[in-house]
């Protein structure tokens, strides 16, 4: 695989613009994809996809089925990266990005909007005080 192709195209949506590596960005995409076949002409560009595939079919069968078999020092955790589950607003925002950011900011819109209302209901649900007579 071409090593200057790190990120997948959705550091476009998320970063503006496909960068390599280094954080430069790529402005032809076509020049640093991997042809899926040298011998035509022209780029055919190797989806990801299809080298899991091959991945996945080196795998020896060991039963009927005629299916690849996934090692069992591949089926657990290796350690290399645990996931941290939280709902902690500090953790979750932390590393945000635009649409991390542009999610809470809605959020907490919608919420202000919400508590407006029920505010202007409450008073509107108030009886009216006449002044007292004299």
């Amino acid at each position: 695989m071409d090593d200057t192709m790190a990120y997948p195209l959705i550091t476009c949506f998320l970063y503006g613009a496909v960068k390599n590596r280094e954080g430069n960005p790529i402005p032809d995409l076509t020049a640093v994809g991997v042809d899926a076949d040298k011998d035509k002409p022209g780029v055919r560009e190797l989806k990801e996809w299809v080298g899991l595939m091959e991945f996945v079919r080196s795998f020896p069968g060991t039963d009927s089925n005629g299916l690849p078999e996934i090692p069992a020092s591949d089926r657990a955790r290796q350690g290399r990266m645990a996931a941290k589950v939280s709902y902690s607003p500090v953790y979750l925002l932390s590393r945000g990005t635009f649409v991390t950011w542009g999610a809470f900011n809605a959020l907490l819109l919608l919420i202000t909007l919400l508590a407006l209302l029920v505010v202007v209901i409450l008073v509107k649900l108030q009886p009216r005080r006449c002044p007292a007579k004299t």
